[in-house]
């Protein structure tokens, strides 16, 4: 964050709002709006050309509003602030932060919410402002983290890539088709927008938490199709992507999901039982919910960290103390490694793997530094599959360090 005003907006320990979603130059914008009177700051809606006390919430709202006008294009009136949302005769009216009209000017397109900065809170209300009014999408946000859902029917909702610009319709966005460079270009992990650890969260609240599966189990699968998506594409620049929601229904949605899992299964044998794994126990609905949060970010890195941080998220906090599993950082695996200088003749073995750290970066080493998704040097695929094991007394574990060297 830049500029005096600001850092001493949100400088107090008891803040829950940010800016980090914002550039340099949308900040620069809000703090121009922002004047000292009476040793109180204020700051000037570009709405309803008023100047408000300035607290972090209101920052957050004037910056969403600046970026709508700037980068998406919208013309001023069609955006509107704290519209008053009926509910029902029993039910006292709340206030949507910033409205985007349709081009009637009339009735809603898109809802934000930006005053309750916790995701839990702030997405219920959302969804409860999106149901009163039927409006199509919602975005909540409080300035660090970003959620945008596509309200497809009553309570039924699935996030979406990205926010509409004018004069874009929904169906643009829904009908896109993306290959692995266009994930590359638009990864929400590598822009810093969110982590895996929050998706995972946020489909625990909305889904996976109250559909009565194995969390673990599911979102395994789903981490594991994606993978292989974006494998395909690796090998193949002009794959298009199958892991993505658009206009598809959910059945469609599912069957693109078993097929990836079939292929997964045959392309990288020994991660599963047995028993038949090209199926989730999600029903259709609850599983398009959970591809709409996770196809905007790309899981394949140089060292997978982003898969390790999401294993241990997943092995429950009493499985950890009872057996004893904790998880090693990663920069320590990889000196480890490096301290090691394993050769492509010698073996190892670790009899802790977990999720099969160590081993990965001892592969890597031989690999020359990296693991990109396409084919290893011989020495290194060699190696990978011939001279290194690893044990773990957790079934779990040892399914997730299958992956990596399976």
């Amino acid at each position: 964050m830049s500029g005096e005003k600001l850092h001493q907006i949100f400088s107090t320990t008891d803040v829950k709002h940010g800016t980090s979603l914002f550039t340099p130059d949308d900040i620069t914008a809000i703090e121009n709006l922002i004047i000292e009177k009476d040793g109180r700051l204020f700051i000037k809606c570009q709405i309803k050309d008023k100047y408000k006390v300035a607290k972090p919430e209101e920052i957050v709202r004037q910056l969403w509003i600046y970026r709508l006008l700037t980068e998406y294009g919208y013309p001023r009136e069609r955006l509107d602030v704290e519209k008053l949302i009926y509910f029902g005769s029993r039910v006292e009216p709340g206030a949507a932060d910033i409205v985007v009209y349709h081009e009637d000017l009339t009735h809603y397109y898109i809802l934000f919410e930006v005053k309750r900065p916790s995701r839990t809170a702030g997405i219920e209300q959302l969804k409860g402002y999106c149901n009163a009014e039927g409006a199509p999408i919602g975005v909540w946000s409080n300035g660090n983290e970003l959620i945008r859902l596509h309200r497809e029917e009553s309570n039924i909702f699935v996030e979406i890539p990205r926010i509409p610009k004018s004069p874009e319709t929904l169906r643009d966005i829904l009908t896109e088709r993306w290959t692995l460079q266009w994930l590359e270009e638009h990864d929400e992990l590598k822009q810093g927008k969110t982590t895996l650890k929050k998706i995972l969260l946020d489909l625990e609240e909305l889904v996976l938490g109250n559909s009565g599966v194995n969390i673990f189990n599911e979102a395994f699968k789903l981490i594991y199709a994606k993978l292989y998506d974006e494998w395909r594409g690796i090998n193949d620049s002009n794959y298009k992507l199958e892991f993505f929601v658009g206009a598809r229904s959910p059945e469609q949605v599912q069957t693109s999901i078993s097929n990836l899992l079939r292929g997964a299964k045959r392309e990288w044998s020994g991660v599963f039982d047995p028993d038949p794994a090209d199926q989730t126990e999600l029903t259709p609905a609850h599983l398009k919910t959970c591809v709409s949060a996770l196809q905007n970010v790309k899981l394949f890195n140089p060292n997978l960290q982003v898969i390790d941080e999401a294993f241990e998220y997943l092995i429950p906090q009493e499985a950890k103390k009872k057996h004893g599993q904790f998880f090693t950082p990663r920069p320590v695996e990889d000196m480890a490694a490096k301290m090691l200088n394993p050769k492509s003749n010698e073996f190892v073995i670790d009899p802790a793997c977990g999720s099969a750290g160590f081993l990965l970066h001892s592969v890597m080493w031989i690999a020359g530094g990296t693991i990109t998704g396409r084919e290893l040097p011989t020495p290194a695929k060699n190696f990978a599959q011939n001279k290194i094991y690893g044990i773990d007394f957790a079934k779990n574990a040892v399914n997730w360090q299958s992956y990596y060297h399976g």
